[in-house]
């Protein structure tokens, strides 16, 4: 690791809020010492892993022993991927052991790209702005019949679109295009706040809660802020 030595704290703080993962750090007691806005906004989202009063707690038994055991695996020097919660509310993570008892908690991320990355992507590739709805609605999981029926046209239309975005990105099919938006460095929504520290207060919690992502339908969105 490389750090210079005039790195501030707060530098770094800014730096992990502009991951696209959500990233935790617990000390040797369990306590959170960090938590970046991505990993707020995902607690807020799914409601198997809550943070209250500085802790994380699980709404089910089954998965507070589950993370503890984790965390104590961790402290032992073993890395593990743990799921929590079921359905809408299930909340994947790697729970990684950071210095002497800390714990790094790295949580799944919601979607495999963010809606900026793809509008950054499209226009590095000149794609229209159909063609980058349509790429949004491939990177969303949703089939070429799905998006037909969900923009009320003929399938053969979205495949149309389909065979451009393929002929521009020089990619073979969907299943290569969507390995390639996965390989994407990411650009996160920019979430803006006066003041931020190391521990992660109730208004900074609901704050990143509300933030809403940029629309890309029907409008461009600039890349940069």
């Amino acid at each position: 690791m490389l750090i210079g030595d005039g790195m501030p704290t707060d530098a770094l703080a800014l730096v992990l809020d502009e991951l696209d993962y959500g990233v935790i750090l617990l000390d040797g007691r369990d306590d959170v010492q960090f938590a970046n806005y991505r990993a707020l906004g995902e607690l807020d989202r799914r409601q198997a892993l809550q943070l209250a009063r500085g802790r994380l707690l699980a709404s089910d038994a089954r998965d507070a022993q589950t993370l503890a055991c984790a965390l104590a695996g961790a402290r032992r020097g073993v890395r593990r991927l743990i799921e929590l919660g079921t359905d809408k509310c299930r909340i994947r993570m790697s729970v990684l052991p950071v210095g002497t008892d800390g714990v790094m908690l790295t949580l799944g991320r919601a979607r495999l790209c963010e809606p900026l990355t793809i509008i950054g992507f499209a226009a590095t590739y000149g794609l229209t702005l159909t063609e980058t709805n349509v790429l949004e609605a491939l990177c969303e999981g949703l089939s070429p019949t799905d998006i037909a029926r969900v923009h009320g046209v003929a399938v053969s239309t979205v495949r149309t679109q389909i065979a451009s975005i393929r002929d521009k990105t020089d990619t073979e099919g969907i299943d290569h295009l969507r390995r390639e938006m996965a390989t994407l460095p990411p650009i996160p929504v920019k979430l803006r706040c006066a003041s931020r520290q190391a521990m992660p207060q109730p208004s900074n919690r609901e704050a990143a809660g509300r933030a809403a992502a940029p629309a890309i339908n029907g409008a461009r969105v600039p890349v940069a802020a």
